[in-house]
């Protein structure tokens, strides 16, 4: 029960920031639940004073009142929902930001732990299942509960003994929720946890669709789908049939209730002084109507059990730490310190040992070695997707974790062996719809890395939109891209890792021209196989398990015997 409320205070949280509309639905609770009770007692007295009675008059009056209730009723239920369910689609929109912002914050580490398809279900369909009660259902809640009082009250003034008795069906129909609830809880905690799953296994299917062609996964892959697939099937038909039984048993036991009550009142079993034909009409009247809400409220009871489960999924991952971020220090000087840092993924197992260099500001350094070496470490590290276990790496006087990570995000920028192309225009891909970016600026620097020729021949030019991952470009265009997309932002730290791998000899002179150009503008990092990359570098250095063993420029470390040599040499062979 506490980790409920705990789960409900998330939901309330957001729902605050909208409060009036719910507030002012809720006022109009008790007056919809006061006009839900007065159609059935006006309908008592139609029949008792005015058809009985044969008063015409008194029967008419009766008739115009009742059709007040209902035009009122007409009136402010619908109004009631719709402030309900405006104030519900605000508090979604405020929940989904604040998942989507805390996962765009989360470090490199927690992403390799979980599938894309889990953060993007926590986002959307788990959104969507809370929308589905909590944003409205639990105000009708409410609203039946003042229904049901009201409907109580009522029955109890009519008559004491009848209210007794219908008192008494108030905890078995409670007890009967309650004993569904429990078990449709964790039905529906599982369904959430096969659906995020499904969309993680659906995500891996589609971006891992060339290795499943190359090497023929497809039935390995569908095999694998469809076992949670069905899973997923099984768990939702039982928590439906949960669903479908207490909507079913409550139906029958309203209509149980009311046939007994009838049969009592007919043969004086129970009752000893005279219910008039009105009353025993308003009687079954208001019954039906306190079996609606209770019909109501377990299904709605059923739907916050699967809400909950959402909100429990959702809370997962908002409750994940993000990466520690008190720096307040902002970045002034641009050069560049590594001091004896030591870095390990898994405790005990160090990937980088005591590795020391230095950047000038406007200078370039290539980082070579074998795979496994520590090359994508050290990216890792001088862009804090994780921070250094021991010694410093210091921008200017200041060391890097008293940064803020969107300070350094603003002086530091990695292009990556493979960039992202959104499916956009080519000068979006390149400006990012980032302020101060001009279209001329953007086509200066084309011109300057030679990406210029091959976007004027697009159909479109600049405003050629592109597919979704760059699928109508080459490798070598992509990097061209995200060349320009790196110069045209206001760092002064460019980071290239492996910009030349997966390229032909002609596109890598054309990315090696543009790479000569880039180092002559701001602070540059390299990380290559390629040795024909680096080689107009300002300084080169050499990993070798975790460590440095040599560094110098192209021509001190040709002529020195070494790895830079062996490597050299193996691909001036090629």
């Amino acid at each position: 029960m506490s980790s409920d409320r705990k789960l409900m205070s998330f939901f309330v949280r957001e729902a605050r920031k909208h409060g009036l509309g719910f507030l002012v639905a809720f006022l109009l609770m008790p007056i919809c639940a006061v006009l839900a009770v007065s159609g059935p007692k006006l309908f008592q007295l139609t029949i008792d004073n005015g058809v009985i009675a044969g008063n015409a008059s008194y029967l008419t009056r009766a008739a115009m009142g009742f059709l007040v209730v209902v035009l009122l009723r007409t009136i402010l239920v619908p109004l009631q929902q719709v402030f309900v369910q405006t104030a519900g689609i605000r508090t979604l929109r405020e929940i989904r930001a604040t998942i989507v912002k805390h996962i765009a914050h989360l470090g490199k580490r927690d992403f390799e732990k979980r599938p894309v398809g889990v953060f993007v279900s926590r986002a959307t369909s788990d959104v969507e299942a809370v929308g589905e009660s909590l944003a409205t259902g639990l105000m009708s809640i409410a609203t039946d509960v003042f229904t049901v009082i009201a409907v109580l009250v009522t029955v109890c003034a009519m008559n004491a003994r009848l209210g007794i008795v219908t008192l008494i069906l108030v905890p078995i129909v409670g007890a009967i929720i309650n004993f569904f609830r429990l078990r449709v809880r964790h039905l529906y905690d599982r369904v959430r946890t096969l659906n995020g799953q499904l969309a993680g296994q659906l995500n891996e299917t589609i971006s891992m669709r060339h290795e499943i062609m190359n090497f023929d996964l497809a039935g390995t892959v569908t095999r694998e789908f469809a076992d949670v697939n069905a899973d997923f099937r099984k768990s939702s038909i039982k928590s439906v049939s949960f669903d479908a039984s207490i909507y079913s048993i409550i139906d029958a036991l309203s209509h149980l209730t009311i046939g007994v009550v009838l049969l009592m009142v007919a043969r004086s079993w129970y009752f000893t002084d005279t219910l008039s034909v009105g009353a025993i009409a308003m009687y079954v009247l208001l019954l039906q109507q306190l079996f609606e809400p209770f019909r109501e409220l377990g299904q709605r009871f059923t739907t916050i059990q699967a809400t909950l489960a959402a909100l429990s999924k959702i809370n997962d991952v908002v409750s994940i730490p993000l990466p520690p971020d008190e720096g307040t220090r902002q970045v002034s000087a641009h050069d560049l310190v590594v001091s004896n840092v030591s870095f390990a993924y898994v405790p005990g197992q160090a990937v980088l040992k005591d590795v020391s260099f230095q950047v000038p500001t406007g200078g370039s350094l290539a980082i070579v070695g074998p795979t496994g070496s520590g090359k994508t470490t050290i990216v890792r590290l001088l862009t804090r997707q994780y921070d250094v276990d021991v010694g410093a790496i210091q921008v200017g006087d200041i060391d890097l974790r008293d940064t803020p990570r969107t300070c350094l995000r603003g002086n530091t920028v990695l292009v990556p062996q493979e960039p992202t192309i959104f499916r956009a225009s080519v000068i979006d891909n390149i400006g990012l719809e980032r302020e101060g970016v001009s279209g001329e600026q953007i086509e200066g620097v084309c011109k300057e890395i030679t990406a210029d020729d091959f976007i004027r021949r697009l159909p479109r030019g600049y405003d050629t939109v592109l597919e979704t991952g760059g699928a109508s470009l080459s490798m070598g265009q992509r990097q061209l891209i995200a060349l320009a997309r790196a110069l045209v932002s206001g760092a002064q730290t460019l980071i290239f890792d492996e910009s030349t791998a997966n390229i032909d000899t002609q596109t890598e002179l054309m990315i090696q021209r543009a790479l000569d150009f880039v180092m002559t503008q701001r602070t540059t990092i390299i990380i290559a196989h390629r040795l024909s990359t680096v080689r107009h570098a300002d300084n080169i250095i050499v990993l070798a398990d975790g460590r440095i063993v040599q560094q110098g420029s192209h021509a001190a470390l040709v002529q020195e015997e070494g790895l830079y040599r062996d490597m050299y040499e193996l691909q001036s062979l090629k």
